[in-house]
Order: C-alpha cells, then structure tokens, then sequence
C-alpha cells in the first residue's frame, strides 16, 4: 500500500484527525501528506520543517536524560511528542524500528488522547512496514 494510502486509512480511523505527514528526519524529506482541507495542509507545511528540530531539540533530550534518572536505564530517545494548542493537537510519532521516520498528525481538540494513541501507533507500523 502506497504512504498516501496509509496517510488517508489513518485519517480515516483516527477520530476527529484532519491531516497527517511523514518525514524522513535524517533527510528533512516529506515523503508523504494528506490533509482534508486547506487550513490543515497550511498547518503540516509550517509543522513539518519543526519535526526535525523537535526530536534533535537539546530540551528534548535534557528531559530524556531527567527520565531515564528517574527511571531504569533506558537508552531509547523520546518517540512520541504530544502538543495541545487551542487550535488542535499535534502528535509527533517517531519510528520504533526507523526512528529516522516521523508521522505528523493533526487533530481536533475534541479528540480523546488515549483514543488517538493506539490509532496513531497502529497507522505509524504500517507506514514503517512499507518503507
């Protein structure tokens, strides 16, 4: 199945979700976008180039050096970042077995959290699948 494909069964599947991206970090390539509407599409275009700064981001990576002392010792990085803005949630999923790939999606605040997670994480595996 295509990464538009997948990026259109995701939207399709996660509740209230109105655009959805991959990009390659390593590269800074968007390999792939959907958005229902014009407004959405405008977001992932400002969102997207941010990805790649967000995981490298050294207050990212201070947070995961507080965790990982609270917690035993881990060696994996941050994989998934949630931002909560009065117009709609942005989810940042990095890849487990890519973690080179991150799938953008974007949703209305009306979303349950918990509920998109699971969705998101599903949609996320099969795009790695078919890369």
């Amino acid at each position: 199945m295509s990464l538009l494909s997948l990026l259109e069964r995701s939207i399709d599947h996660i509740p209230e979700c109105h655009a959805a991206a991959v990009m390659d970090l390593a590269t800074g390539m968007v390999l792939a976008t959907h958005s229902l509407d014009d407004e959405a599409k405008h977001q992932l275009d400002l969102l997207l180039p941010a990805s790649s700064e967000l995981f490298q981001e050294r207050s990212l990576a201070k947070v995961d050096g507080a965790l990982s002392s609270a917690q035993p010792p881990s060696h994996r990085p941050s994989r998934e970042v949630l931002l909560v803005a009065s117009g709609g949630i942005q989810l940042f999923l990095r890849g487990s077995n890519r973690s080179d790939i991150v799938l953008l999606l974007l949703a209305d605040n009306r979303v349950s959290v918990s509920g998109m997670l699971p969705s998101a994480r599903r949609a996320l595996g099969a795009i790695e699948a078919a890369l």
